[in-house]
């Protein structure tokens, strides 16, 4: 079977024995062979032991192609390979391969395979047929039967299941059947729907930032009505407007535009006197509309007299 990888455990490239195998590398070259030639030499064995046949053994390891592959001299890569011996090395073997390599925990990676494996173990039990088949607990199945919650009932007999009963609600029936009050960036959201915007998104970064400012309700409604009104019915083009509002309320007032989210404590203040200015204009809104439905349910002036009949009048 090929083995594509390999366990590579944390410290190899730090193991102290590498020391011990370059020190007895560069006694047998007569100079210094370093630390990170040796773990070089070593990250080769270690792959061509992955790949060999049998696995964890060197069969196929050449002195030279290693050294060509790194830019060694091949004597130094047999001065490495030598001074191994007796510590990562048992003639062409990696000692320690089966420790640090152990096999899969499942060596079948097909269905095929499993259901062949498990046929050959009811022959071996001698309990060989389809019914037995079924009786075999698929794979992973205990772990899930041991994340199953506990349950307190009575079975049969009488006595209780389970050694953990669930909790007892303490939410009343009318707290569990009620629903959650919207937010109030959700209220501003329907209202706007209602008033035929379109792309609402209660989310929305601007929207939330005029809430935030204490943007009421009412202001949004406002401000979608006139935005309808020139045929601009988005969530964009409201809060526009509505900046738009108070900044020219804030400037009518003689106060500064809101500094948007991060405004100071005096912001809370400035924002009182704009809706108190709204109030007032509102509430004229409101007097201007009275006089105009008072006119028209009056009627039309009635008309002067003309010259003629005055001259016609004072002659008699």
């Amino acid at each position: 079977m090929n083995y594509p990888w390999a366990r590579w455990h944390n410290g190899t490239s730090t193991d102290p024995k590498w020391r011990v195998v370059a020190a007895r590398a560069s006694h047998a070259m007569s100079r210094r062979v370093t630390v990170g030639s040796v773990v070089s030499v070593w990250a080769l064995m270690f792959e061509c032991a992955n790949q060999a046949t049998p696995r964890g053994t060197l069969v196929g390891w050449n002195h030279e192609d290693a050294a060509a592959a790194l830019d060694y001299d091949p004597a130094e890569v047999a001065a490495i390979y030598d001074a191994m011996q007796g510590k990562t090395l048992d003639g062409n073997r990696l000692t320690a391969w089966e420790k640090r390599q152990p096999q899969r925990e499942r060596e079948d990676t097909t269905a095929a395979e499993r259901k062949r494996a498990q046929r050959a173990r009811e022959r071996a039990a001698g309990n060989e047929g389809h019914d037995a088949s079924h009786q075999v607990t698929p794979r992973g199945e205990e772990r899930r039967e041991e994340k199953k919650p506990l349950s307190v009932g009575k079975g049969e007999d009488g006595d209780s299941r389970g050694d953990t009963p669930e909790p007892p609600s303490t939410r009343s029936p009318d707290e569990a059947g009620a629903k959650q009050e919207p937010t109030i960036a959700g209220q501003v959201a329907r209202a706007l729907i209602a008033a035929g915007v379109t792309h609402v998104n209660p989310s929305h970064a601007t929207l939330l930032r005029l809430i935030g400012e204490g943007v009421t309700e009412r202001e949004f409604a406002d401000a979608a009505v006139e935005a309808k009104a020139k045929g601009k019915g988005t969530l964009a083009y409201v809060c526009a407007v509505v900046e738009g509002r108070r900044r020219d309320a804030a400037t009518a007032a003689g106060l500064p535009a809101l500094a948007g989210a991060a405004a100071s404590t005096n912001a809370a203040k400035r924002v009182g006197a704009t809706e108190e200015f709204l109030a007032q204009q509102r509430e004229h809104r409101a007097r201007v509309d009275a006089q105009r439905q008072n006119r028209a349910r009056a009627g039309p002036p009635a008309d002067p007299p003309s010259d003629s009949a005055t001259h016609t009048g004072t002659t008699t």
